[in-house]
């Protein structure tokens, strides 16, 4: 490919710092040498910039100081990388692991290990500049406002174009633009009024000192994340109607569905129809949102429009869950080692033994006493068959090989039914610090009424006001009693009275509120996770980091025959502890094996096609075989996708 010259004016500063042009030149990933690259042969700092595929590869790499800009182009599989390794050493070691000087990009972090998963490069004196500010807002708008101030003007609308979308294609004049200003916006941040003392205080990352099995797991964490995350779409538009006086410019937009919600503190565009004007549209702001009402602050009337249309723009932020889990790979690639290191959880997932055996701290292994007196088995625990009866048995175990426990359940088999019968048997033997946990809403409360069915109410249902309010409160109808609410949260000490076992999302045990409140009356020690085949294995980082001071136990319950984690579908990689090969041994994975849903007919079908034979049906089931319960019917056409199904 031939270089391509173009001149970076950066729009994002204004005053004196406006008029500052630099020229831009293009690198294949052969052509890196030391010869072009030597430009960056200086202890000054330099700023780094990603442009990503729309599949979450790395498609290119802005190298930007005060007076040059390279953008480097990635291309071919692991075949390439091969045959272009001494180039890509160049980069290496002339730019990202130089002698002297800081390299600085946003969000550090997953730049770091997406150069090292795609092109095993490591990075040495990197600095992830939002670290020097707030460890809560990580926009790059918010950092640099922080540093400018008000010595400069800054163009906001410009600053949050630029860092909007990442992606990059070669031939788009506006990507490759808007990639090098990234990483130069990066680099004068350290040189502009005191950032260089601020970025002097901030913990370096630093790739080339670790090892390979570590960077290995961390970067598989990082880039996962980050592969879901450009999933994410950068337009929405959304089914509303407007619910207050059209004229006014403060409105409010009533949402239809609550996946197509407008969410707070978005961008929008406004489209509307007006038979006298015609067709017009216009920016906004979202402010306050709740329930199905969103508040925003227009810049136009929309009085007398025919048609109104509302799309967001840009990504929705992280999670608090993604925000946590994003932050915890930072710390450690800062070099908190003892995450990794000294965290048995970890360890025991992410770098299993040769041997297979796991390794436990001595101190967890202690036997508390068993109970004197015979317990009396309720009936959810005494009908169990046997297959649910060693789950349970498991599951109750508190020996070292049973601390990380796998129950795989098909459709029908009563995974529900042995965690009640858990939860029954753990009160009466005296356990508390239990959690059940799920990836959805609907599980989590499917759980919950199936304790009020065996007569168990010593539990809370902790759910998101977002989820609920306005939106679902008659899915939790039967368990009302016991919900409590996340805009609650804070006085809701005192409902924990009589109540042992806590359930919620997984994602819920992100909330600061659910550790401060509820962590301080019920310790998270035992830790049932529901629909865990869905459950991609880096969203239990940051829960295994988090309580390792009171978590002793751990069950895993699903399916990997059902569905896969989100997003498997898009990113083959995705994994859940069903893929884990020393985790899902035969030996070691309960198998529940009778199922009691389908009639025979079908359930002995599904046993032959996915289990195995495995799976045995109900026999005393009401659809018998003289009754025809399945036909197969060839339906011509293909399947298509619709939003997010």
């Amino acid at each position: 490919m031939s270089r391509r010259n173009c001149v970076l004016a950066q729009t994002l500063i204004g005053g004196r710092l406006g008029s500052i042009r630099i020229t831009t030149e293009y690198l294949d990933e052969d052509q890196l040498s030391e010869s072009t690259l030597n430009v960056f042969d200086h202890a000054r700092p330099i700023g780094i910039s990603p442009g990503y595929s729309r599949h979450g590869r790395l498609s290119a790499l802005a190298v930007v100081d005060d007076e040059h800009c390279r953008i480097i182009l990635f291309k071919g599989g692991r075949n390439q990388r091969a045959k272009n390794s001494e180039h890509l050493g160049a980069l290496q070691e002339q730019v990202l692991c130089r002698a002297a000087g800081n390299l600085l990009a946003f969000d550090m972090a997953p730049l770091a290990m997406l150069l090292y998963s795609g092109f095993g490069i490591r990075v040495t004196n990197a600095i992830d500049i939002q670290s020097g500010f707030s460890a809560v807002d990580r926009k790059p708008l918010s950092a640099i406002r922080k540093l400018v101030g008000d010595t400069a003007p800054i163009n906001a609308e410009n600053v949050e174009s630029v860092f909007r979308e990442p992606l990059f294609d070669s031939d788009n004049r506006h990507h490759a633009i808007d990639l090098a200003t990234r990483a130069w916006v990066s680099q004068f941040l350290a040189t502009y009024e005191n950032g260089s003392e601020i970025f002097d205080k901030v913990r370096p990352i630093n790739t080339k000192d670790m090892t390979e099995e570590k960077l290995r797991m961390i970067s598989k964490l990082s880039v996962d994340a980050l592969r879901l995350d450009n999933q994410k779409p950068t337009e929405v538009v959304h089914s509303i109607t407007l619910s207050s006086d059209p004229s006014s410019l403060a409105t409010q937009f009533q949402s239809q569905s609550y996946n197509n919600r407008v969410r707070r503190n978005k961008n929008i565009r406004v489209s509307a129809q007006n038979d006298d004007t015609g067709s017009y549209r216009f920016q906004a702001s979202v402010g306050n949102a709740r329930g199905r009402k969103t508040h925003a602050e227009l810049t136009r009337s929309l009085q007398d429009a025919t048609v109104v249309t509302v799309t967001s723009i840009g990504r929705d932020d992280p999670t608090t869950a993604e925000a946590h889990r994003a932050a915890t790979v930072l710390r450690i690639l800062q070099g908190s080692d003892e995450f990794v290191s000294n965290n048995p959880w970890v360890q025991n997932m992410w770098f299993p033994r040769d041997d297979g055996l796991q390794t436990w701290p001595e101190a967890w292994s202690e036997q508390p006493s068993l109970p004197k007196k015979k317990l009396a088995l309720p009936s959810a625990v005494t009908q169990l068959n046997s297959s649910q009866q060693r789950a349970v048995n498991t599951m109750l175990s508190p020996a070292d090989d049973c601390r990380l426990t796998l129950v795989q359940g098909p459709p029908g088999t009563g995974k529900t039914s042995v965690i009640a019968a858990f939860v029954l048997l753990s009160i009466a033997l005296g356990k508390t610090g239990i959690w059940l946990v799920a990836q959805s809403n609907v599980a989590v409360k499917n759980i919950a009424e199936k304790l009020v069915k065996v007569g168990f109410f010593g539990w809370r249902l902790l759910v998101s006001a977002d989820f609920h309010f306005g939106w679902h409160e008659h899915l939790y109808t039967r368990v009302k009693q016991n919900v409590i609410r996340s805009d609650s949260f804070n006085r809701a000490g005192s409902q924990l009275e009589g109540a042992s076992v806590i359930l919620c999302t997984l994602s819920m045990l992100s909330n600061d509120k659910v550790k401060s409140v509820f962590m301080k009356k019920i310790p998270l020690r035992c830790l049932i996770i529901d629909e865990a085949s869905q459950i991609e294995i880096g969203n239990y980082v940051t829960t295994f980091i988090g309580f390792e001071a009171t978590l002793r136990k751990v069950c895993f319950i699903g399916d990997d025959k059902q569905l896969p984690p989100h997003g498997q579908e898009d990113i083959e990689e995705l994994q859940s502890v069903f893929e884990l090969p020393h985790l899902n041994k035969a030996e070691k994975l309960i198998f529940l094996d009778t199922q009691y849903r389908m009639p025979p007919q079908i359930g002995n079908f599904v046993s032959k096609t996915v289990y195995g034979d495995k799976l045995k049906s109900d026999p005393n089931h009401p659809v018998q075989g003289d009754v025809l319960a399945c036909r197969f019917v060839d339906v011509g056409g293909k399947e298509r996708k619709s939003e997010s199904s």
